[in-house]
């Protein structure tokens, strides 16, 4: 009999059991441990370590924990089983193998990242990354996406090769900020094999969605705001010498505020909005 089991991205795998002896005659029997790549159709079996078991010679019932080989590691389909045999003449002696147990460990990352984050500078992405350790680690791509599912590369890095000190990134994406955008880290090992970070988003600036109209107003001024945008915020309402004539502490719930615009005579104004130190100013006409 044989097992199977998908080992890929495992190393150190370790597989154990206890043989018990139900029967046995005068012959001398032994058991091993064997091991091969199911993908290698017809291929032979590799020994783990010979005469594991001798009847007579070995305690019964016997434990076993034995790690397979570094070939056995990252298979797609590892097969285990075991053999016994018989030296001299007679029948077999029957061997029973109990409480079988496979066990594996992940294999280490080629990159340990300590943290994966962006923010806003100057209206652009600003992405900063550490890793805490790196193996055979080549370069970075930085891969953008406007819906989370489709990326594609806007820039790479040259990594550090091999190190366990802690190492700084630092990429600015050259485009301007949008409505939301994602981004994620490439990283690539000098055997070209790739892993992939977090997923990542950010966001434009809520003051440039700012957005006042009509620019030809008689009642009422519209102000759209984004939903980022604070609650609190003041609209100053300037004259073509730049006096404020009218000031409104706004509290809204809503993504859009309606002004009123009615004591205000006709003429050329200027809406200022500003809040937490930053402003933004719009030119309107008040009609008749």
């Amino acid at each position: 009999f044989q097992f199977r089991a998908d080992v890929t991205g495992r190393n150190n795998i370790s597989v154990k059991w206890t043989v018990r002896v139900i029967s046995f005659n005068s012959n001398t029997n032994f058991i091993e441990l064997q091991w091969k790549d199911g993908n290698d159709e017809g291929g032979a079996w590799n020994d783990v370590s010979n005469d594991l078991f001798q009847q007579g010679s070995t305690i019964d019932p016997k434990a076993y924990s034995i790690i397979l080989p570094a070939a056995a590691n990252n298979l797609g389909d590892l097969r285990i089983r075991w053999i016994y045999y018989e030296i001299g003449t007679g029948s077999r002696d029957r061997l029973a193998i109990d409480d079988i147990v496979i066990n594996t460990q992940p294999q280490p990352l080629p990159v340990e990242l300590n943290y994966f984050k962006a923010q806003e500078r100057d209206n652009k992405a600003q992405l900063f990354w550490q890793t805490q350790s790196e193996q055979n680690n080549q370069e970075f791509v930085i891969e953008k996406s406007f819906d989370g599912k489709t990326f594609a590369s806007i820039g790479n890095i040259q990594a550090q090769g091999t190190t366990n000190i802690a190492q700084n990134y630092e990429f600015q994406d050259p485009v301007k900020l949008s409505d939301i955008q994602y981004y994620r880290l490439r990283q690539i090992d000098f055997d070209q094999s790739e892993n992939y970070s977090k997923i990542i988003s950010l966001s434009g600036d809520a003051w440039n969605k700012l957005n006042v109209y009509p620019t030809l107003v008689k009642d009422h001024l519209n102000i759209d705001l984004d939903e980022r945008f604070d609650d609190n915020f003041i609209i100053s309402i300037l004259n073509a010498e730049g006096k404020v004539i009218k000031t409104e502490n706004i509290y809204s719930e809503n993504n859009t505020v309606s002004l009123s615009m009615e004591s205000i005579g006709p003429g050329t104004y200027y809406v200022n909005l500003s809040n937490t130190g930053q402003s933004k100013t719009f030119k309107i006409v008040k009609g008749q």
